[in-house]
């Protein structure tokens, strides 16, 4: 027996599913519906994206793994017995994105509401086979209030195996947590053996280690040895604050090594202060700086021995030549840093002269006067020469007299005439300069009698350097020959054209021309792949094109990519287009030429890309009230789709083109309008396999009748009519023909966009059109929108008139006849007694005579028979006379006739509601013409 209920996943929960599983990500089901499948049991379909006919859709109760099959993904859902009145046949799970993942049908079961006086909780269930549960997110929602007898007991039991239960407090049993801490001041953990022990060895150690230990209020007076405690703690020490070094003189190696015997270089920094007493302390004598006393001196130590710097600060007064009031720092990195001692000088210790390489002041006195008497002899540099007592004689000693003489017929710097030829034999620059952001020298043609005609060279800077070549006319302007700057060569104002400045195709009236090459080799050739474009504006006149084509290949061993055949599969194909009105075609494309040789390569050819529909984020509706995963038009670019495994080129005037390689959805554009229309869109692509439907009939090779190859063209010419059999006009000849001219004439007296949409028609359309844009000159009203269409009086009279609701609510005189079931009791008024009256019983009746003292018993029984001691058997002949207080069956006599009053009421149901008139509908646009 075939299988007649069951589950599956659509299409698009397929493709969640297995992406989710490629890419590691999981997807979300957060959502069951059910439905009544339109009036019968429906065949789950993997095509579906919304069940047949909803009727209720909440978040899910319970998501789980079975534990038995971990494959199979159980969902849940409670119906509450207030919701119902309709069939259950069908169920699908939602994801968090509202998409249809799985659907399945169900034995068909009647879900009642409460009101209808059968209410019940219902459990829905659907168990889900994928190939791997790994990419499913298993979440519930947490507010829900209904659960399954199942899913308490399993929470029960999962509570039960827990540690969720209270904690134990000081006042209250409960869990208590073991912690081994000997650190802790928790009241909420136990302590463990091992903590107690591991407190107990701290404190012994403590107590031990503190005997060994400094005393706080001695303040470092029982320290057994300060310079090492000091060394340890990286303090600084100051060693003594008066200390004496002894009589006599030392070097500075005998210095140094007095220091590292008293600790200085334990210490990141270590001082004293010498004692006040010439005769005890020794003096430095090799600085070469000058001479250290160290009584009464402060001695800084920094660093360690190898990397030391020691600064001596002497005292205000000294003896023995020693400086005072002077600080001598020397610095030792080594032998090989040149360590050496120097002396600062400050304001109690100033330099002399010959210190700092200067003269002293009786020096310096002595040459301003060697110069005053010097300069008195001199000439004055004001008089320019004025006070000179003998010219020609400073000029002979000078040397100038033949310069002198030159210069008498020397041009002279502000002009003058040159009668002979000029020659300029240099290697060096000759160049001009004046303070001027324009400078100029021009060439004046005086031969002429024109006093006024320049040939100028003229040159630019403050950011703008050029060479400018101009003309000046007398009496007139001046004209640009040619300038030369930066950017470019210019003549007479154009520029002139060269490798980094190329012309425009527009320029020189030429076509730009662009090629790309579409790369699908290695990918299936059982797929196509999109190809998307922008069409730029053709309001110039130019017509946007591109071809799309590939060549055969020369070697036979690679031209059977699909088989047996011995070519690869070529491709010509044409397309002309643009984005603007064109020809009274807003979308406007043409296919001018398709060849596919040896096998189908492209499909799907679109003015507007076939694509996916998907939500941005999900923050509006879609344009066009579209669902995700419907398939659309891209307003944005045109495209088709071509077969994989084959390389194209791509030949066009625009340079917009674009291909993808993956099979998965990607994204090409996207629109939002969170303003006006509220409304978003995500336009995606992938590619198909070669059978979807998808992608549309195969194209036929075809040649649009302007578009002939040389060929046809020219068996066209052959076979043409005379130019003499071509008529300018209509008229009734038959055997002459109309030019084109003749025909858009006649067709133009004929047909007017008044003929063929007059006012008042109505138009409708499958696309966002507009015919206030398609007809200009004309004037078009929109419908409206959610509106049903009703044939008017056949006179008009009610034309455009609107009416009518999309719910109705039901009265009285539309309900059918019907009865009402009731049940109850009347009330106990109107109690009475009724006489039993007498019966006759004729024949015999056998008797049993036993001891005792009566016969029989009951409604029988015969008083005065009994026969003690004495056993027979007798019977009775007619009795007319029995005790009537036993019991017995008949009818009592009539009395009492009496009647009951009933009245009360049925119970109430139904809310008054309205209920949704719509009838099954497809959304059009619809204009009407008012003008």
């Amino acid at each position: 027996m075939s299988t007649k209920y069951f589950a599956l996943l659509t299409q698009l929960g397929a493709d969640k599913l297995a992406n989710a599983a490629a890419l590691g990500t999981k997807i979300e089901i957060t959502h069951m519906a059910v439905g009544d499948g339109g009036g019968s049991l429906p065949t789950p379909d993997t095509k579906q994206t919304k069940l047949i006919n909803e009727k209720r859709r909440a978040a899910i109760n319970t998501l789980s793994i079975d534990p038995k099959n971990t494959n199979q993904i159980v969902a849940e859902q409670v119906i509450p017995e207030n919701e119902g009145g309709w069939w259950i046949r069908e169920i699908g799970l939602y994801d968090k994105d509202g998409i249809l993942i799985a659907v399945g049908n169900c034995a068909e079961t009647y879900k009642p509401q409460l009101q209808e006086g059968s209410g019940r909780t219902q459990t829905i269930r659907m168990i889900l086979i994928v190939s791997s549960a790994d990419a499913v997110t298993l979440k519930v929602d947490p507010s829900v209030i209904l659960a399954t007898r199942e899913y308490v007991d399993d929470s029960i039991k999962k509570h039960e195996n827990s540690r969720n239960h209270p904690d134990a407090t000081l006042k209250e049993k409960g869990f208590v947590i073991l912690s081994s801490a000997v650190d802790s001041n928790s009241e909420t953990h136990a302590a463990t053996p091992k903590s107690v022990k591991a407190a107990y060895d701290l404190a012994n150690a403590a107590a031990n280690n503190a005997n060994t230990r400094l005393e706080k209020n001695k303040n470092g007076a029982d320290v057994v040895d300060k310079d090492t405690f000091n060394r340890n703690i990286g303090s600084a020490r100051a060693f003594s604050g008066s200390i004496n070094t002894g009589g006599g003189v030392w070097t500075t190696e005998e210095f140094i090594a007095w220091l590292k015997s008293q600790g200085a270089f334990n210490h990141p920094y270590w001082v004293y202060k010498g004692s006040w007493w010439y005769a005890n302390n020794k003096r430095i004598i090799d600085t070469g700086c000058g001479s250290i006393h160290l009584a009464g001196a402060v001695v800084e130590v920094m660093g360690i021995e190898s990397v030391m710097t020691i600064r001596v600060t002497t005292a205000p007064t000294s003896v023995d030549d020693c400086i005072p009031n002077a600080q001598f720092t020397y610095g030792n990195h080594g032998k090989d840093y040149l360590p050496s001692w120097r002396r600062d000088y400050n304001t109690a210790n100033k330099p002399t002269a010959s210190e700092v390489g200067a003269y002293s002041k009786d020096e310096t006195d002595a040459r301003v006067n060697a110069a005053n008497e010097n300069a008195n002899s001199r000439l004055e540099k004001n008089n320019n020469g004025a006070d000179i007592p003998n010219k020609d004689e400073f000029v002979k000693n000078l040397g100038l007299v033949g310069t002198v003489d030159l210069a008498k017929n020397a041009l002279q710097r502000s002009g003058g005439e040159v009668t002979g030829d000029i020659m300029i034999s240099t290697d060096s620059e000759i160049g001009w300069r004046r303070n001027t952001d324009m400078a100029a020298i021009g060439f004046k043609n005086i031969g002429d009698g024109d006093t006024d005609s320049y040939m100028w060279f003229k040159t630019g800077d403050n950011g703008n350097e050029y060479f400018k070549w101009q003309h000046s006319l007398s009496g007139g302007g001046t004209s640009e020959w040619m300038s030369l700057k930066s950017d470019n060569l210019r003549i007479k104002g154009h520029q002139v054209y060269h490798e980094g400045y190329k012309p425009t195709a527009e320029a020189i009236q030429a076509e730009p021309r662009f090629n790309k090459t579409i790369d699908l080799t290695g990918l299936s050739t059982d797929r196509y792949y999109p190809v998307w474009w922008s069409f730029p504006s053709n309001n110039n006149g130019a017509n946007p094109w591109l071809t799309i084509h590939r060549n055969y290949a020369e070697d036979r061993e690679n031209k059977n990519p699909f088989g047996k055949e011995t070519h690869l599969a070529g491709l010509l194909l044409q397309i002309e287009g643009g984005d603007v009105l064109w020809g009274g075609d807003a979308q406007y494309l043409n296919i001018k030429r398709i060849s596919q040789t040896y096998r189908k390569t492209v499909k799907n050819i679109r003015r507007g890309m076939m694509c996916i529909a998907r939500p941005i984020d999900g923050k509006f509706p879609l344009l066009y009230s579209l669902k995700s995963g419907d398939i659309t038009d891209c307003r944005v670019f045109s495209g088709c789709y071509i077969r994989g495994g084959l390389t194209y080129h791509v030949t066009s005037n625009f340079s917009s083109i674009h291909y993808s390689r993956e099979e998965n959805e990607i994204e090409i554009s996207r629109w939002s309008d969170g303003y006006e229309l509220k409304q978003e869109i995500k336009w995606m692509v992938k590619s198909y396999a070669i059978d979807d439907p998808l992608l549309g009939k195969d194209y036929d090779d075809s040649v649009l009748p302007y578009a002939h190859d040389y060929a046809e063209t020219i068996n066209l010419a052959k076979n043409s009519v005379p130019k003499s059999a071509i008529v300018q006009e209509s008229g009734n000849s038959a055997e002459q023909i109309m030019s084109q001219k003749a025909v858009t004439d006649a067709l133009a007296k004929s047909v007017s966009i008044d003929l063929l949409y007059p006012v008042g028609i109505v138009l409708w359309f499958a696309q966002n059109k507009n015919p206030n844009n398609l007809f200009p000159g004309t004037t078009w009203k929109y419908i409206g929108e959610n509106r049903t269409v009703r044939l008017a009086a056949s006179n008009g009279s009610n034309v455009l008139s609107t009416g009518g609701n999309d719910t109705k609510q039901l009265t009285i005189k539309h309900i059918p006849k019907h009865s009402h079931y009731f049940s109850g009791n009347t009330n106990s008024t109107g109690g009475h007694n009724h006489n039993r009256g007498n019966m006759n019983i004729t024949g015999y009746l056998p008797s049993v005579i036993a001891h005792g003292s009566d016969i029989f018993g009951g409604a029988f029984a015969r008083n005065g028979q009994s026969k003690p001691g004495i056993e027979y058997t007798d019977r009775w002949a007619n009795l007319t006379t029995f005790d009537a207080s036993r019991t017995w069956t008949g009818n009592t006599s009539w009395n009492g006739e009496h009647a009951h009053n009933v009245s009360g009421n049925t119970s109430e149901t139904g809310s008054g509601e309205g209920f949704d008139v719509i009838n099954a509908y497809i959304m059009l646009m619809g204009w009407y013409r008012t003008n």
